[in-house]
């Protein structure tokens, strides 16, 4: 344990023995953490709350994220952006799981690695890449449930509708996304209960030896010795086939520069009351200064694509312009620091059902979600890309090297009361689709979460009364992501269509020098135009293909009836089938959300180097999204998991050089 020295008045002082000093248990945080431990490698881990959160009823039932969302702290904290200009002012809600397992408590439990082609801008090779997922899913394997492609009625429905036959895979397989109905989305779910990245990789761990475990602190600042006032480097360093050696820097220490800052420990806040909100317990917690007493020790933050940036520039890392502008003493001066953020956008496509689904057509392990569909269309058309291959290029690359595709999940949820099963039996499911027009293109994917109302029968003014519902929330707050329709007297279905390649980029910015005050979350969502017009051509096909399915359906299996009614969403005030541009522009400012994917913030190649070190400090890294050089074209659960054992990897392999060349100073002495 810690030992205690003399301390002010206002701050406690502890020394830590350690060989990491870790901050953030979130997907990569404890990936990162697990692998070091089970190496033997002796670990503090700083929690921002509890490590016994993924025993509460409510977080493990996973249909009910959206209504644990609603509960904020000690679960979550909930970020409004910066007004989006491309939105029209609008401000968009996203939130951060708090405590072991961090937003793996409140997400949608979907694992799904992305594309091939997603990681070709990253330095680390592919192989170093896939050595990461495999490492990943070994553990979580037993939990890992695959959504299936068989006799889902929506699948069916869709996948008809696109003239498209099953991917090559099979449907046990996690592996890569492909072009077809998809084998390849799993639910971190066991025995019908959520398994949070805390359960997976943290709890079998919890009482070694080599690990401390310090919950409910919550980091402000990194200690840093020496240095003040550096640059922070610029370009990124390539990376080999074994993971990347490029950026510069001198192993473990962080950094070839003796005169750059090190990283000494941390500064955090304990929040005594474990019910308090982030900023309260700020304010009134106990102050304590972490201090590491090994010369070789090194600070790892894994807090995520929002609360990392800010930790660096609190510290006197970031911009130094910007940290001048709240009166921060600048010790590094590293324009990527918060630049880069990225995060995918969605917009709903609403049609009624006309009829319930069985419990057969429903996903598995009681979870909301349904499968996926992966296929292309040309942005400013709308029209089916056909004959692309099945890596996720254009055809021409068995490897996905192609660029450019689409998939992943998350998105979507249920009703008010968090999405469980209605009173007729039938829970809220999730299709998605993927949408892109070939090499290097913007790629989307849409959301289909049947809603079920009381009644399933048709009725006057159905279609009026779901509109009002929807009107009612219009995507304000977060039960507006799935709109609550159980006063509806239909089952509908809203297809969240999500842009997963965008081009768009944001940044995280400083509130003020005060670490109680979030920090500003500016997506800036759409500003590039490629991304709108991706939308648009997403909407147009989304909107015949949803038009045209049931028909599809029907012929081709001799189904009795077709699945979808009439549209809600975007409906006749936003132009017919053949709406005009400016028609879908309007329903995309109006109606964007975000999918809750921020990622991009601190990132390789800008703040990093392939060895994830921050750049012109020393004995410091970032383990998480915001390492990511840019985003997925899946939901970031799986790509933040391999992030965080990638970091570990390396981390042990120069453990394990340093150890070697101890051992050949001391025969050589001998």
């Amino acid at each position: 344990m810690p030992a205690t020295e003399a301390s002010a008045p206002d701050i406690e002082d502890i020394v830590l023995d350690c060989e990491y000093l870790v901050v953030g248990s979130g997907a990569a945080g404890c990936a990162f953490v697990s692998r070091l431990v089970r190496q033997g490698a002796k670990v503090v881990l700083l929690t921002d709350g509890s490590i016994d959160a993924f025993r509460d009823p409510g977080i493990q039932a996973p249909a009910s994220f959206l209504s644990n969302l609603q509960r904020g702290w000690p679960l979550c904290d909930p970020h409004f952006s910066a007004p989006q200009p491309q939105l029209a002012g609008r401000r968009s809600l996203t939130f951060v799981g708090r405590g072991g397992g961090g937003s793996t408590l409140i997400n949608a439990c979907i694992y799904i690695r992305g594309r091939r082609s997603d990681y070709a801008a990253w330095p680390w090779s592919l192989d170093f890449v896939e050595e990461g997922f495999a490492a990943v899913e070994a553990v979580l394997q037993p939990a890992l449930i695959p959504a299936g492609v068989t006799g889902k009625a929506l699948a069916s429905a869709m996948s008809a509708g696109l003239d498209l036959a099953p991917a090559p895979q099979r449907e046990d397989a996690v592996g890569w996304v492909r072009d077809g109905v998809r084998a390849d989305m799993h639910f971190s779910i066991h025995a019908g209960r959520r398994v949070s990245a805390w359960q997976a990789f943290m709890a079998p761990l919890v009482g070694r030896s080599n690990l401390t475990i310090l919950d409910r602190h919550i980091a402000t600042r990194v200690l840093l010795d020496g240095g003040g006032g550096g640059g922070g480097g610029g370009g990124g360093g390539g990376g080999g086939a074994d993971g990347g050696s490029g950026g510069g820097g001198g192993g473990g220490d962080g950094g070839g520069d003796g005169s750059a800052p090190r990283a000494v420990g941390v500064e955090a806040v304990v929040a005594d009351d474990a019910a308090a909100t982030r900023a309260a317990a700020l304010r009134s917690g106990r102050r304590v200064r972490l201090r590491l007493s090994n010369p070789a020790a090194e600070v790892i933050l894994c807090c995520g694509a929002l609360y990392t940036p800010q930790l660096l520039m609190l510290s006197g890392i970031g911009p130094r312009a910007h940290l001048e502008t709240h009166d921060i003493n600048v010790e590094v001066d590293a324009p990527g620091v918060g630049a880069g953020l990225q995060d995918h956008p969605m917009v709903p496509v609403a049609r009624e059902l006309t009829r319930a689904l069985a419990p057969h057509e429903l996903a598995p392990g009681g979870h909301i979600f349904e499968g996926m569909v992966d296929f292309r269309v040309a942005p400013a058309t709308g029209e089916l890309v056909k004959d692309i291959g099945d890596s996720g290029g254009d055809g021409s690359s068995g490897d996905g090297s192609g660029g450019g595709g689409g998939g992943g999940g998350g998105g979507g949820g249920g009703g008010s009361d968090g999405a469980e099963s209605s009173g007729d039996g039938n829970p809220p499911i999730c299709f998605q689709l993927t949408l892109a027009n070939g090499r290097g293109a913007a790629s989307a994917q849409a959301f289909l979460v049947p809603l079920v109302g009381p009644n399933s029968r048709a009725g006057a003014g159905r279609a009026a009364a779901a509109r009002v519902a929807l009107e009612r929330l219009k995507m304000r707050a977060v039960l507006a992501l799935v709109p609550s329709l159980r006063d509806a007297a239909m089952p509908v279905a809203s297809m969240y269509l999500t842009l997963e390649t965008p081009r768009s980029r944001g940044a995280v910015r400083l509130r003020s020098a005060d670490p109680a005050d979030l920090p500003v979350f500016d997506p800036r969502y759409l500003s590039a135009e490629e991304d709108r017009a991706a939308l648009r051509g997403a909407l147009r096909a989304v909107r015949a293909t949803a038009a045209a399915a049931a028909a599809k359906t029907a012929a081709a299996a001799g189904a009795a009836d077709d699945i979808f009614g009439a549209e809600i969403l975007p409906g006749p005030a936003y132009g017919d089938a053949a709406a005009s541009d400016a028609d879908l522009d309007r329903y995309i400012v109006e109606w964007s959300v975000t999918q809750w994917h921020a990622a991009a913030s601190c990132a390789m190649g800008a703040a990093l180097d392939a060895e994830l070190r921050v750049r012109g400090a020393r004995a410091l890294r970032v383990a998480d999204a915001s390492a990511a050089p840019a985003l997925p074209s899946a939901n970031t659960q799986a790509m933040a998991m391999m992030v965080g054992d990638r970091a570990a990897a390396l981390l042990l392999r120069e453990r394990a050089a340093a150890a070697a060349a101890a051992a050949a100073g001391s025969a050589g002495s001998a």
